[in-house]
């Protein structure tokens, strides 16, 4: 996640909203290993591992909050205050609206067997089609409302980089729910890796950066969700839905409450018969969003409360 020294002052956020970055002694603290490529922040892990909904054998699970960097709460008052999200004390519970249809969109495109994010690497890739194509055909099944999906420029990746590389990169521009209107950038990392990024429509900021702007499509506040898909799930349509909201609805909850405090990225995953079908971190986001995927399992061992 890409937090520029000045991002605290951009954003006005007091110490309510925005804490140092620190282990605390009083939180789990991990030292891991990860496969080259993914982005690992050092940082404290409060262990949740609850279980959010049932359905048969299928269970949706948090099963860590992280507790450093932006707080949840505070880049949802954020937003609020930029037009996205109600009026009140319950900023994220607003903004879970958003949150929730953006899980489903992964969970659907998991169960119907399809990479939320099919690669392009041509001896991975299961389908010709573009992430955008995929993206408008799992919004028009869900019959969400947008103006458009389109294919976005991909930047030169720098061989020295120790991150993923995007391989496709995809813009849904104006998505509406409720009475929210947010734009969504879904990036596809390969082998089942990605993520969405949620933020004000693009005309909502603006950058000096015309290829940043191309690019990336907002330079301000939101939320990242990074997804890691694995076994395609059985359940009905409904029953994703119903699966999605418990977590966007948990996150939150947790998040208006301040419970853990500070919170800020949530951690958890689907499965079925105990096995994953997808895992997921609601990262948020501060001035400048990190185009670079951001690994789900940043607090480790998360496979062994499946």
């Amino acid at each position: 996640m890409k937090i520029p020294p000045a991002a605290a002052a951009w954003l006005a956020l007091d110490t309510a909203y925005a804490i140092p970055s620190r282990t605390r002694p009083d939180v789990v603290s991990y030292d891991i290993a990860l496969p080259h490529g993914l982005v690992v922040r050092e940082e404290g892990c409060d262990v949740i591992n609850t279980v959010l909904s049932t359905i048969g054998t299928s269970s949706s699970r948090v099963v860590y909050a992280s507790t450093a960097g932006l707080s949840a709460f505070g880049v949802c008052r954020i937003l609020r205050d930029h037009g996205i999200g109600g009026i009140g004390t319950n900023d994220c519970s607003s903004i879970a609206l958003i949150v929730g249809p953006v899980v489903l969109s992964i969970f659907v495109a998991t169960g119907s067997g399809a990479d939320p994010a099919p690669t392009q690497d041509t001896e991975k890739r299961s389908s010709p089609l573009l992430l955008a194509d995929h993206v408008h055909s799992t919004f028009a099944g869900l019959g969400f409302e947008h103006d458009g999906v389109s294919s976005v420029p991909l930047a030169p990746h720098d061989a020295s980089s120790t991150h993923l590389p995007m391989l496709d990169h995809a813009h849904v521009k104006n998505f509406r729910h409720g009475n929210h209107t947010v734009d969504l950038h879904y990036a596809d990392f390969g082998s089942g890796n990605g993520h969405v990024r949620i933020s004000p429509p693009s005309t909502s900021f603006s950058s000096t950066n015309p290829e940043h702007s191309k690019r990336q499509g907002h330079d301000g506040p939101g939320f990242k969700i990074s997804f890691t898909s694995r076994q395609p799930s059985l359940l009905t349509q409904d029953h994703m839905s119903q699966a999605s909201y418990a977590i966007a609805d948990d996150w939150a909850d947790r998040a208006d409450r301040n419970d853990p405090e500070n919170m800020a990225d949530y951690i958890g995953f689907q499965e079925t018969d105990d096995t994953a079908n997808f895992y997921y971190r609601i990262i948020p986001e501060g001035d400048g969003y990190g185009l670079e995927y951001e690994s789900v399992d940043v607090c480790g061992g998360m496979g062994g409360y499946l």
